[in-house]
């Protein structure tokens, strides 16, 4: 990471702290620099905790590659008329963020938030709710796809 913060000093023409300090600024400021976890399912890590067979763990991962297949392939023979999305649940957020304590537990909010992916486009709309507008069923979902499906053909209506 020192090495791109170098590069990029040099070509922003500022002076690079050395490695100790940079590595002292991250550590004082409470910077970690780490690989993000890749999200696993849970027939997977069902699977590394021994808790369903090498079959099932087979059928799961086939399947897992049809998917992407299929996926790759509406991507490959779309065309400019049509829409290829992808979703995105992201893991519970709880706010605020707080070190543990007596308040840590008695203030916490659940947040949600889901993301739609036109994939064409590149366009990007994100879902953010709190546990008390919603819940995270099916329903929630569906209104989520819906809406970015209504405004689709707003915005399809306004260019004809």
């Amino acid at each position: 990471m020192h090495q791109v913060f170098k590069e990029w000093c040099i070509k922003n023409h500022y002076k690079a702290a050395s490695r100790g300090t940079f590595s002292k600024i991250l550590t004082n400021e409470n910077i970690g620099i780490h690989l993000p976890r890749k999200d696993q399912s849970r027939m997977c890590c069902s699977y590394k905790t021994g808790n369903i067979s090498k079959e099932e763990y087979e059928s799961h991962i086939a399947k897992k590659t049809e998917a992407r297949e299929a996926k790759k392939n509406f991507i490959e023979s779309a065309n400019e008329k049509d829409v290829v999305i992808t979703v995105d649940v992201h893991s519970v957020l709880l706010a605020p963020k707080l070190l543990a304590s007596a308040l840590y537990y008695k203030l916490k909010l659940q947040c949600h938030n889901f993301t739609v992916y036109n994939v064409l486009s590149k366009d990007v709309k994100i879902y953010f709710w709190h546990e008390a507008d919603g819940n995270v069923t099916a329903k929630e979902f569906t209104f989520c796809l819906i809406d970015y499906c209504l405004q689709m053909s707003v915005l399809m209506d306004a260019d004809t």
